[in-house]
């Protein structure tokens, strides 16, 4: 749950910049196409910390499956 949170707040970020005179469907694509690079880095950035999570020889840190 707590890892999305982040890519909510850029949506939302660029959801009030958006022009308020559009329809939905174009404030939507407008708002996704603007934060799709950042969803993308956090995404990337949370798939490392989560492989060197897994990864790390501290077993406190350490998932085990």
């Amino acid at each position: 749950l707590a890892v999305g949170v982040d890519n909510v707040f850029i949506l939302l970020s660029a959801w009030r910049i958006t022009d308020t005179t559009h329809s939905l469907s174009d404030r939507l694509s407008e708002a996704f196409g603007d934060a799709a690079v950042s969803i993308t880095v956090t995404s990337l950035t949370d798939l490392i910390s989560f492989s060197v999570g897994c990864l790390t020889p501290f077993p406190s840190v350490k998932a085990s499956f």
